[in-house]
């Protein structure tokens, strides 16, 4: 796949970021996202399930009791189809799920949960409880339930789906984050940029103006270094990043927009302002200005560090 080039006038750092990459809606949703992970992890550790990793606690939460194909299982989670092999593979090692023949097409397998999975899904409830207490601290009562309610409708999640793991705040803000990035995405490729998929726009949502390193890229994506690293490479190829040493140390290297990566980054920016109002159509007005500053409060309560 070759370099994309598009005849524009390149946008500076400064015209390309100021703030609204961390202040937008979808920013703020996968932010918060990534706030209720943390929360779940650290309940796992302290209950002793130290190997179990973020990844994983993604794998779990999108993988049925009865048990799920690992294609939906990658859509579900929005990662490639590489990406959740990988995630079963360390799982299955751990002995936290199985694949079994799928009694419905015996040619495919399930995904399913082990015994010791079940156990530590147990504990990973008592997470989610538990995050989502700190966020009704953050944002009251009342406001969790309208959340609960806008978001549930806007991603289409039924009031009957199984509580804790369907219709918790950090799944509901996932969701709604994911629908959010398919409409900027649905507009990038409008504007031509028809090689860049959801995955890459998570490479573009974690990336430092002034560059990030590979592990810090992975660790805020929510992702492996390897799968990270493929999807760089892919990047690289379209010409969007560069590898470059890591002035703080000679030995590491940055990943970096290049000047073509900074064009498209631009573009994203006017398909976050597009997105944004389809959000606040679909939630209305009200609400939608009530998340952006509540969410913002969470985020300051926790003090989450945005992408720069």
């Amino acid at each position: 796949m070759g370099t994309v080039t598009h005849a524009k006038v390149r946008a500076t750092p400064g015209e390309a970021d100021r703030n609204w990459r961390a202040d937008n809606v979808g920013r703020l949703m996968f932010a918060a996202t990534d706030l209720f992970v943390a929360h779940k992890l650290r309940i796992l550790r302290e209950a002793g399930m130290v190997a179990v990793s973020d990844a994983t606690v993604t794998l779990m939460l999108n993988l049925d009791r009865e048990g799920t194909r690992l294609t939906t299982l990658a859509q579900r989670a929005g990662q490639t189809k590489q990406s959740m092999i990988e995630l079963v593979d360390r799982a299955e090692m751990a002995g936290l799920v199985e694949r079994r023949a799928d009694p419905h097409d015996l040619r495919a397998k399930l995904v399913r949960f082990t015994p010791r999975g079940t156990v530590v899904l147990a504990r990973l409830e008592d997470g989610i409880r538990d995050a989502e207490r700190r966020f009704a601290a953050a944002v009251g009562e009342a406001f969790l339930r309208e959340l609960k309610a806008q978001l549930g409708s806007y991603v289409g999640v039924p009031d009957e789906a199984d509580g804790w793991r369907a219709r918790n705040a950090g799944r509901l803000l996932s969701l709604a984050a994911r629908r959010f990035s398919r409409d900027l995405l649905r507009f990038v490729h409008e504007r031509g940029y028809r090689e860049v998929t959801q995955v890459l726009l998570a490479l573009f949502r974690n990336l430092d103006l002034a560059g990030t390193r590979l592990t810090d890229l992975a660790a805020r994506a929510r992702m492996t270094k390897q799968s990270m690293r493929e999807l760089v490479d892919r990047a690289e190829a379209l010409g969007l990043v560069e590898r470059a040493p890591d002035p703080a140390d000679g030995r590491a290297k940055r990943v970096s927009f290049t000047p073509s990566g900074l064009d498209l980054l631009d573009e994203v920016r006017r398909g976050v302002t597009l997105a944004e109002k389809r959000f606040e159509q679909a939630v209305g007005a009200p609400f939608a200005l009530a998340l952006r500053r509540r969410l913002t409060e969470y985020l300051i309560a926790e003090d989450f560090e945005p992408v720069r």
